[in-house]
């Protein structure tokens, strides 16, 4: 392995197919999600950046949602 390692490539929402809803919370939403360009499926949970903010627990961003996706 070298030092540094390279960058990886950022995803964003386009670069998924979204599929049924697999639960939600009092602060997000997770969904089926496939990725496009490798059909991989993923876990997506969306978090609603409103509800965070109203909370007090959001960063600045500019998306009203956020994503994080986890290998299913």
């Amino acid at each position: 392995m070298s030092f540094p390692l390279p960058p990886r490539p950022r995803r964003s929402l386009e670069d998924f197919g979204l599929g049924r809803e697999l639960g939600d919370g009092s602060l997000a939403t997770v969904r089926l999600a496939t990725e496009h360009a490798s059909g991989r499926r993923y876990a997506l949970k969306m978090f609603c950046r409103q509800h965070l903010r109203s909370n007090h627990k959001d960063r600045t961003g500019t998306s009203p949602w956020r994503s994080t996706a986890s290998a299913v």
